[in-house]
C-alpha cells in the first residue's frame, strides 16, 4: 500500500457533517474519525507513546519544565498496514491553543483524542479543517482564479538641471544672502557685514544706569 492511495481515498472524504463546533472552533471528533477509518481500514491501529521514568514506571505524557511552570505534551502514532504517521501535540487548557501549566488528567486525556484526530489528518482525513475549510479540496485549486491586482507607477519628475558657464565657474560660489557676519566697531557699536547692501549699525546699550 502506497502513502498517495490512503490520501486520495480520506482527502476526499467529506466530513463536513460531522464537524462539531466549540468556541467558534471547528473540530472532528475522535468517535467520528474512529468510524471513518474503520470504514474504509478496518485494520489500522493507533497508539499512545510511553515513556521510562526515573522510578521505573511508566508515562504517556512528555514534561517540560518553563519559567511559569511545568507543561507537557503527547505523541501519537497512526498505522495503517505498512503505513504510519505519527505527531506530537502540547496539552492545552479547552480550545485557547495555550499549553497548559500543570495539565491534569482530563487536559492529557483530551491532548491525546486531539493528537490521535491530527495523526488521521496527516493521512488526509479531515485535513481541511486545518486549514480553515470544513469540506475536502478536491478541485479546490482548478477553481481559484489569481487576483487581478494593478499596480501603478509613480509618475516620473524629470529634474531640470542648471547650467553653469564658464564665467560663473571661474567666479566661485555666490554667497548665501542669508549669511551675515557681526564687526566690532571702534566706538562700541557692531554692525553685519559680508553682504552688500545689508550693513546696519546697532549701538551698543549704555550700562551705566543698569
Amino acid at each position: 500500500m502506497q502513502y498517495k492511495e490512503v490520501w486520495d481515498v480520506l482527502s476526499k472524504v467529506n466530513v463536513s457533517d460531522k464537524i462539531m463546533k466549540k468556541n467558534k472552533l471547528s473540530y472532528l471528533s475522535w468517535a467520528h474519525c474512529h468510524e471513518v477509518m474503520m470504514e474504509h481500514y478496518p485494520e489500522y491501529n493507533w497508539k499512545v507513546t510511553e515513556y521510562n521514568k526515573a522510578d521505573g514506571s511508566k508515562t504517556n505524557v512528555l514534561t517540560y519544565q518553563g519559567p511559569d511552570g511545568p507543561s507537557a505534551g503527547v505523541h501519537v502514532t497512526v498505522t495503517i498496514q505498512n503505513l504510519v504517521r505519527d505527531c506530537f501535540l502540547p496539552c492545552m487548557t479547552g480550545y485557547s491553543n495555550k499549553a497548559t501549566v500543570f495539565p491534569n488528567a482530563r487536559d492529557i486525556n483530551d491532548a491525546i483524542q486531539r493528537c490521535y484526530v491530527k495523526a488521521c489528518a496527516l493521512f488526509g482525513l479531515g485535513v481541511s479543517l486545518y486549514w480553515g475549510e470544513d469540506v475536502p479540496r478536491d478541485g479546490r485549486e482548478k477553481n481559484v482564479e489569481p487576483a487581478n491586482l494593478k499596480i501603478e507607477k509613480a509618475p516620473h519628475k524629470k529634474v531640470e538641471e542648471k547650467k553653469t558657464t564658464f564665467g560663473e565657474a571661474m567666479q566661485g560660489p555666490k554667497p548665501d544672502k542669508q549669511h551675515k557676519e557681526l564687526e566690532y566697531q571702534d566706538d562700541g557699536s557692531m554692525k553685519f557685514i559680508g553682504i552688500p547692501g545689508t550693513e546696519e549699525k546697532q549701538t551698543t546699550p549704555d550700562l551705566g544706569d543698569m
